[in-house]
């Protein structure tokens, strides 16, 4: 049986996809080619588990698991990772941190995939997440409990600021997307994941105390949320990687993990 899981990022989060825009963003990160969102390349989250799965548990249990090479025909993986998609992206506020905004388009790509895997199993969830998708509205942010006076969001004018009371938030979808969800449409979720709004950091390479070469990366900052599956090939063999993911769990994902990068919290669902 596949298994889904989110991923929260504790810390900012850098998977790479190789790239530069060739401007002021040196090192850019993954993102689905057909919708240009964030992502996480199945590849890079197999080798971030495996190496996980590794320290834990040794060579031999994990190359049984994950295969001994990718080139191997006789040692493959028993194990199908799927991309992880974006769940939800904090935006800031000057009355709460963070909220955790989502968009139809991303919650169609989590219902599409469970249908896709696993829909029998998660007919409750798929018909909230659905009801939850309608309650977008164009043009605006849309908020889900009592007005907040003097509530101002970044990059969102106050005419755009919806608060719809009439909705109650189911808690899967607070335990999927954060405790506090919000609605953008499409257009302004994806103007909020472009390179022009994702945040940028600076790196130095110092030699002897000067600076040698700056450059610039682009990051998912901390409480991004994404979400992906696992589906077994071998389910008797598997058994051992899905008793060590029934619980939360903490993985490190992606490049920069000696400057605290990357450690994520792993949860079914």
């Amino acid at each position: 049986m596949t298994q889904f899981y989110s991923i929260h990022c504790k810390t900012h989060l850098h998977v790479g996809s190789g790239d530069s825009n060739y401007g002021v963003i040196d090192k850019l990160i993954q993102r689905d080619p057909a919708t240009q969102t964030p992502c996480i390349f199945a590849s890079s989250l197999k080798g971030a588990f495996r190496e996980y799965f590794k320290i834990k548990n040794g060579d031999a249990l994990t190359d049984t698991i994950f295969g001994k090479s990718e080139k191997s025909k006789t040692d493959k993986s028993k194990l199908v990772f799927h991309q992880a998609y974006t769940l939800s992206i904090p935006i800031r506020s000057n009355k709460v941190p963070y909220f955790n905004m989502t968009s139809p388009n991303a919650i169609d790509d989590l219902v599409e995939l469970l249908e896709m895997l696993e829909k029998s199993a998660y007919l409750t969830l798929i018909s909230e997440l659905s009801s939850f998708k309608k309650q977008a509205q164009k043009g605006k942010l849309v908020l889900f409990h009592q007005p907040i006076e003097g509530l101002h969001i970044e990059d969102f004018d106050e005419s755009e600021i919806v608060f719809d009371q009439s909705y109650n938030v189911p808690k899967s979808i607070s335990t999927l997307f954060g405790d506090q969800p919000v609605l953008a449409d499409n257009e302004h979720y994806l103007e909020m994941c472009s390179d022009y709004r994702l945040p940028v950091i600076a790196r130095n390479n110092l030699e002897n105390g000067q600076s040698k070469n700056l450059w610039y990366e682009q990051i998912m900052p901390r409480a991004s949320r994404f979400f992906f599956a696992v589906t077994p090939l071998d389910e008797p063999i598997c058994i051992d990687f899905f008793s060590e993911f029934k619980e939360e769990r903490f993985v490190q994902i992606g490049a920069n993990a000696t400057i605290g990068y990357g450690v994520c919290s792993i949860v079914p669902f």
